[in-house]
Formats: C-alpha cells, structure tokens, sequence
C-alpha cells in the first residue's frame, strides 16, 4: 500500500500555529467521524490506511478553539502520488471591543418604522448571535439598537430602548445564562448615515432605504 497520510495545519489570521485546536473531522464518504486535536506544531497527522491510487479523499473538518470563531472546510481531491495531502484551516480571534458583524455575516437587523417587533428576516440574523454565543459559554455582548433621525428625540430614544430589549429577550430565551446579553438603545445618537434633520426641525433630506439602514441593531463584544 503506498505510504499516505492527511496533515491539517490551523493557523489564526497572523498566520501563527494554533495549539489545542478541536477539530471535529468527517470521511464524508463513509461518513465516519473523529475527534482530535492539533499539537504544538498547529498540526494533526492521520495515516491514511486503507486508501490507494485514484481513491477519493472527501472529508469536512470543523474546528473550534476557546475565543475563536468556529472555522470550517471541506476538502476533497484524487490520490494520484505518495506522500502528504495537507488541508490548512484559518481561524478568527474574537476580540472585545469588535462587533459580531467583524467576524462572521450578519445582515441588518431592521426595524419597521416605528416599530420593535422582531420581523422574520430579524430572527434568522439573531439566531446567528445566538449560535455564536452558545459557542462561547463566557462571551458577553452589548446589543445597541438605533433608530433613524424622524421623530422627536425622546421618541427615538424610547423605541430604540424597546427595540434593544425585543432583540436581546429573543436571544436570551435561546442561551446559557442570558445575563450575558443586554440591550442599550441609542436612539438617533450613532446614525450611519447622516442627515439634515439632525438639526431639526429641518425636514429629512433621506430615503427610506437610508432610514431603515439606521434603524438597526449591532453586537459588540464586552468579555470574553
């Protein structure tokens, strides 16, 4: 039998070797599945035995790593020569002080006008959050809501309060110990994209994908 081994290097973004990596990998052909861990080097070694020219090598690897983001990758090509079939993972440090949105895609969570019901294109985003944060059992997030520039200031501060608590209770309900996300609203404080009213009581001069692209929440990272 030729001599063939599968090599997986995880490394963070720098580049650098991760130690201690858990990776949950999967022969998709088989489905059969291991459980390891990468040593010093950022690297675990299989020997492939059993396999020979022109088999397929299919398998997925998912990786997990206190303060890293889970990584993922499926890797499949033909045995044509001896030797090495090396697979390299990236993984992203979650650092405080970031927003959820820096490491993985999270579309706008947004609001109706006047409104702080969460809408179902809201809670496929939300459960995101909450995926991550089951992930990551010590993780605390600040969830800031904001509204767009219309109506009065108190109002805005008001609804984005109520739009804050709606979005952190559905996230609450589906995480371990929910403590460890609360909500804040802003109000108009942080628009993203500004506007003459801010100065009111000059009359808005955006559209309306511009006001629902303020009225949105974000996740920032307190603790890890």
């Amino acid at each position: 039998m030729p001599d063939l081994s599968l090599v997986c290097i995880v490394k963070d973004a720098d580049g650098n070797l991760l130690d201690g990596v858990n990776i949950a990998m999967t022969n998709v052909s088989n489905n059969k599945n291991e459980n390891v861990y990468t040593q010093a080097n950022g690297q675990y070694r299989k020997p492939l035995i059993g396999f020979k020219m022109n088999d397929i090598l299919n398998y997925r690897f998912v990786a997990h790593k206190d303060q890293y983001l889970e990584a993922t990758k499926s890797y499949q090509t033909t045995i044509n020569k001896e030797g090495e079939y090396v697979v390299e993972i990236t993984m992203l440090k979650l650092k405080v002080g970031s927003k959820l949105s820096d490491f993985i895609e999270i579309k706008p969570i947004l609001f109706d006008f006047n409104k702080f019901n969460i809408r179902p294109d809201a809670a496929t985003e939300l459960e995101k959050i909450i995926k991550v944060m089951n992930e990551h059992p010590t993780m605390v997030i600040e969830l800031g809501s904001h509204t767009d520039c219309r109506g009065s200031i108190k109002s805005n501060t008001r609804l984005s309060d109520r739009r804050a608590k709606a979005s952190a209770k559905y996230i609450k309900s589906k995480i371990t110990k929910p403590e460890r996300i609360y909500g804040k609203g802003y109000g108009e404080t942080q628009l993203k994209i500004h506007c003459k009213c801010n100065n009111k009581p000059v009359k808005h001069n955006l559209t309306d994908a511009q006001h629902q692209a303020n009225r949105r929440t974000e996740f920032k990272i307190i603790s890890m």
